[in-house]
Parts: C-alpha cells; sequence; structure tokens
C-alpha cells in the first residue's frame, strides 16, 4: 500500500524498517526534516511535498519523485538511485553502496541544486564501487565531491565547476558557460561541450585520453594532467587556445 504522512512537525524513523509497496508521500513543511534512514527500507517511489533537509535511505533501487526541500536531499540507495519526477532544493547527496554495479541516473531537465555529491561505493562505504553517474541540473551547479569506478556523464545549462575530487573512468561533461574543473581529478577519459561562453579546462592525475572536445563559445581548453595525456579523439577550439 501507500504511505503518506503529513505533519508540522520532524518525519523520523524510530523503530524498524518501513516496507512501502506503493507511492511514499511525505509533507512535514518547509522548514522541518525527514529522517528516514534505516538500511533495510524497501520503498517503491517517494515524494517529498516539501521539507528543510531530507535523509532517505533504500536497501535496494530508491526512485525519488517530484520532491522539493529548502535545503539538503540526502538519499542512499542499495542497487540504484533513480527519479520519476523533478528534484530541487540547495545541495544534492546521492549514494549508491552495493557489492555490484549500482547506477545513479537524475536526467531530469529541471532538476536544480547548486552543489551535487553524487558516489557509488562498496557497501561498507570504504571504496569507490562500479555504478554509471549520470546528472542533468537546469542551471550550473558546483561538484563536490564524484566517486565511482565507472563513467561519468554531467550536463548543466549553466557552468560547471568542483570544489573536491572526481574520481571515475570517463568524464563527459555539457555545459552552457563553461566547464572549470581545477580542483584536481582522477579520470582516465575526458569528453566535454560547452556551447557558450566560459572555458573548459580540467586538472587531473593519472593517464588520460581526451576523447572529444567541442568548445564553440569562445574560451580556452585547459588541460593540467600529471600523466600521459593522448588525443584519441576530435578536438575543436572555436576561436580559443589549447593548452596541454
Amino acid at each position: 500500500g501507500a504511505l503518506n504522512v503529513t505533519t508540522s512537525g520532524n518525519i523520523t524513523q524510530l523503530g524498524g524498517a518501513l516496507v512501502i509497496s506503493g507511492l511514499t508521500t511525505l509533507t512535514p513543511g518547509s522548514t522541518n526534516n525527514i529522517t528516514l534512514s534505516n538500511a533495510t527500507n524497501d520503498f517503491s517511489t517517494i515524494t517529498i511535498t516539501n521539507g528543510n533537509n531530507a535523509t532517505l535511505r533504500d536497501a535496494n533501487t530508491l526512485t525519488m519523485g517530484t520532491s522539493a526541500v529548502t535545503n539538503t536531499l540526502n538519499i542512499t540507495g542499495g542497487t540504484a538511485i533513480l527519479q520519476s519526477g523533478t528534484l530541487t532544493g540547495a545541495t544534492l547527496i546521492a549514494k549508491t553502496r552495493s557489492a555490484s554495479t549500482a547506477p545513479i541516473t537524475l536526467t531530469d531537465p529541471a532538476n536544480e541544486f547548486s552543489s551535487i555529491n553524487l558516489q557509488a561505493r562498496n557497501v561498507a562505504d570504504t571504496a569507490n564501487a562500479a555504478g554509471a553517474i549520470t546528472y542533468r541540473n537546469a542551471t550550473g551547479f558546483n561538484l563536490a565531491t564524484i566517486a565511482t569506478t565507472s563513467t561519468i556523464n554531467l550536463t548543466a545549462g549553466g557552468t560547471i565547476t568542483d570544489s573536491g575530487n572526481i574520481a571515475g573512468t570517463t568524464l563527459t561533461t555539457n555545459s552552457a558557460g563553461g566547464t572549470v574543473l581545477d580542483f584536481g581529478s582522477n579520470l582516465t577519459g575526458f569528453n566535454a561541450t560547452n556551447t557558450t561562453s566560459g572555458n573548459i579546462q580540467l586538472t587531473n592525475t593519472g593517464n588520460l585520453s581526451i576523447t572529444s572536445i567541442s568548445q564553440v563559445g569562445g574560451g580556452d581548453v585547459i588541460v593540467s594532467n600529471t600523466g600521459t595525456t593522448a588525443i584519441t579523439g576530435a578536438v575543436n577550439t572555436g576561436t580559443g587556445n589549447l593548452m596541454l
């Protein structure tokens, strides 16, 4: 069945696991928090009508319906994190914890967060694990952390920046206003498209293959890498400079 909780206070899980086969709808009010973090919870789809901070955990696939929080949405899934509606807030933290491949796929074009932290980890949360990470945002965003042993695909309606490490195999970015990833990454491949002004920039450690660059906004392409850098695909810098 379904679970529908409406209150003027916090929603907190104190006892055992919640197993909900239908839609879960949570409405605590925009200044109140949601904490449903039991590791053996098993939801179908969760929607948050409003809330301040929300922490959710599912032992299996966590599917998020249309959800809006004022501050942080922190979600953990066992086998995958998916969405069936738009997600909005200030900070998004999404993590899978699995012994096998566990992707994060959040591709609604109207998603809106200013900071994202996306990680595919093992069950114990002690190491990065397999799981393709795909994220799309309506405007620009900052990457606090991205961690996986698989591919990363990021799309922004504005500028993509970083303030933490990005770890994975091939990183593909699509931005409008530039992609500036200068904190320091651990990637094996880079594929970037920028459609308006702004630079494409990556700072990386390890052997790196540049599979494709399309810079049509007039900015430069700057790749700083401590290992071997190989260009294996087309690089179009438009009127900008290429600096390796």
